[in-house]
Protein backbone atom coordinates (compact mmCIF):
# COMPACT_ATOMS: atom_id res chain seq x y z
CA UNK A 1 0.00 0.00 0.00
CA UNK A 2 1.13 3.20 -1.26
CA UNK A 3 1.52 6.84 1.59
CA UNK A 4 -1.70 8.11 -0.35
CA UNK A 5 -3.58 5.19 -0.14
CA UNK A 6 -2.67 5.13 3.69
CA UNK A 7 -3.41 8.44 3.92
CA UNK A 8 -7.18 8.14 1.94
CA UNK A 9 -8.03 4.98 4.24
CA UNK A 10 -7.15 6.95 7.14
CA UNK A 11 -9.49 9.67 6.26
CA UNK A 12 -11.97 7.55 5.99
CA UNK A 13 -11.73 6.18 9.31
CA UNK A 14 -11.21 9.22 10.72
CA UNK A 15 -12.62 12.08 9.21
CA UNK A 16 -11.35 14.40 11.93
CA UNK A 17 -7.94 13.96 11.07
CA UNK A 18 -8.68 15.63 7.35
CA UNK A 19 -7.19 18.64 8.03
CA UNK A 20 -3.90 17.38 9.36
CA UNK A 21 -3.59 14.04 6.76
CA UNK A 22 -3.90 17.35 4.03
CA UNK A 23 -0.82 18.68 5.42
CA UNK A 24 0.74 15.15 5.65
CA UNK A 25 -0.36 15.11 1.70
CA UNK A 26 1.23 18.24 1.04
CA UNK A 27 4.77 17.37 3.00
CA UNK A 28 4.56 14.49 1.29
CA UNK A 29 4.23 15.98 -2.60
CA UNK A 30 6.73 18.43 -1.76
CA UNK A 31 9.50 16.41 -0.74
CA UNK A 32 8.23 14.01 -3.78
CA UNK A 33 9.19 17.07 -6.09
CA UNK A 34 12.27 18.21 -4.18
CA UNK A 35 13.58 14.94 -4.50
CA UNK A 36 12.55 14.85 -8.44
CA UNK A 37 14.45 18.16 -8.96
CA UNK A 38 17.46 17.03 -6.65
CA UNK A 39 17.62 14.00 -9.23
CA UNK A 40 17.56 16.31 -12.01
CA UNK A 41 20.31 18.51 -10.82
CA UNK A 42 22.38 14.71 -9.68
CA UNK A 43 21.75 13.63 -13.19
CA UNK A 44 22.75 17.16 -15.04
CA UNK A 45 25.89 17.43 -12.26
CA UNK A 46 26.87 13.68 -13.26
CA UNK A 47 26.37 14.37 -16.82
CA UNK A 48 28.91 17.57 -16.62
CA UNK A 49 31.80 15.07 -14.44
CA UNK A 50 31.03 12.44 -16.89
CA UNK A 51 32.31 15.11 -19.57
CA UNK A 52 34.82 16.68 -17.51
CA UNK A 53 36.22 13.52 -16.81
CA UNK A 54 36.01 12.56 -20.51
CA UNK A 55 38.06 15.93 -21.14
CA UNK A 56 40.78 14.91 -18.82
CA UNK A 57 41.04 11.74 -19.83
CA UNK A 58 41.80 13.00 -23.43
CA UNK A 59 44.75 15.41 -21.78
CA UNK A 60 45.90 12.46 -20.03
CA UNK A 61 46.04 10.42 -23.28
CA UNK A 62 47.92 13.51 -24.79
CA UNK A 63 50.32 14.12 -21.96
CA UNK A 64 51.29 10.44 -21.97
CA UNK A 65 52.12 10.51 -25.39
CA UNK A 66 54.19 13.54 -24.98
CA UNK A 67 56.04 11.96 -21.86
CA UNK A 68 56.54 8.54 -23.75
CA UNK A 69 58.19 10.78 -26.96
CA UNK A 70 60.16 13.28 -23.92
CA UNK A 71 61.09 9.50 -22.95
CA UNK A 72 61.99 8.10 -26.33
CA UNK A 73 64.53 11.46 -27.04
CA UNK A 74 66.02 11.04 -23.90
CA UNK A 75 67.08 7.77 -24.62
CA UNK A 76 68.34 8.71 -27.73
CA UNK A 77 70.09 11.26 -26.83
CA UNK A 78 71.70 9.02 -23.75
CA UNK A 79 73.04 6.44 -26.24
CA UNK A 80 74.62 9.22 -28.50
CA UNK A 81 76.39 10.48 -25.52
CA UNK A 82 77.65 7.05 -24.42
CA UNK A 83 78.74 6.40 -28.28
CA UNK A 84 80.29 10.10 -27.95
CA UNK A 85 82.39 9.00 -25.41
CA UNK A 86 83.35 6.09 -26.73
CA UNK A 87 84.58 7.54 -29.50
CA UNK A 88 86.85 10.27 -27.75
CA UNK A 89 87.33 7.51 -24.80
CA UNK A 90 86.30 9.01 -22.30
CA UNK A 91 83.94 7.61 -19.28
CA UNK A 92 80.54 6.72 -20.71
CA UNK A 93 79.34 7.80 -16.95
CA UNK A 94 80.94 10.98 -15.85
CA UNK A 95 83.13 12.07 -18.62
CA UNK A 96 86.00 12.33 -15.59
CA UNK A 97 84.28 14.58 -13.42
CA UNK A 98 83.36 12.25 -10.52
CA UNK A 99 85.58 11.09 -8.65
CA UNK A 100 82.90 8.89 -6.90
CA UNK A 101 82.04 7.29 -10.23
CA UNK A 102 82.01 3.54 -10.10
CA UNK A 103 83.62 3.26 -13.80
CA UNK A 104 86.61 5.69 -13.62
CA UNK A 105 86.88 6.59 -10.24
CA UNK A 106 87.12 10.70 -12.01
CA UNK A 107 89.81 9.63 -14.27
CA UNK A 108 87.84 8.97 -17.15
CA UNK A 109 88.62 12.16 -19.66
CA UNK A 110 88.66 11.53 -22.69
CA UNK A 111 91.52 10.05 -24.16
CA UNK A 112 91.83 7.74 -21.03
CA UNK A 113 89.97 4.95 -22.65
CA UNK A 114 91.04 3.73 -26.54
CA UNK A 115 88.52 4.90 -28.33
CA UNK A 116 85.85 3.16 -29.89
CA UNK A 117 87.16 2.86 -33.78
CA UNK A 118 83.30 2.71 -35.30
CA UNK A 119 82.39 5.84 -33.57
CA UNK A 120 85.77 7.15 -33.75
CA UNK A 121 85.28 7.50 -37.57
CA UNK A 122 81.93 8.52 -37.27
CA UNK A 123 82.13 11.36 -35.23
CA UNK A 124 85.83 12.24 -34.57
CA UNK A 125 87.00 11.81 -38.33
CA UNK A 126 84.68 14.26 -39.96
CA UNK A 127 85.79 16.78 -37.78
CA UNK A 128 89.47 16.31 -38.16
CA UNK A 129 89.08 16.29 -41.89
CA UNK A 130 86.95 19.38 -42.17
CA UNK A 131 89.84 21.20 -39.82
CA UNK A 132 92.32 20.11 -41.88
CA UNK A 133 90.68 20.93 -44.90
CA UNK A 134 90.31 24.41 -43.40
CA UNK A 135 94.17 24.50 -42.62
CA UNK A 136 94.97 23.91 -45.90
CA UNK A 137 93.24 26.40 -47.18
CA UNK A 138 94.52 29.12 -45.06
Amino acid sequence: MDFNSLLEQLQTQRPELADSLALLRQYQNNKKEKEDDDTAVDMDREEKLTALLEKQKEINKGILHQFRKLERNYQLLIEQMDQFAEAVGACPECWGEDSLCNSCHGRGKPGYYQPNPTYFNMYIRPVLSKLKTINNNS
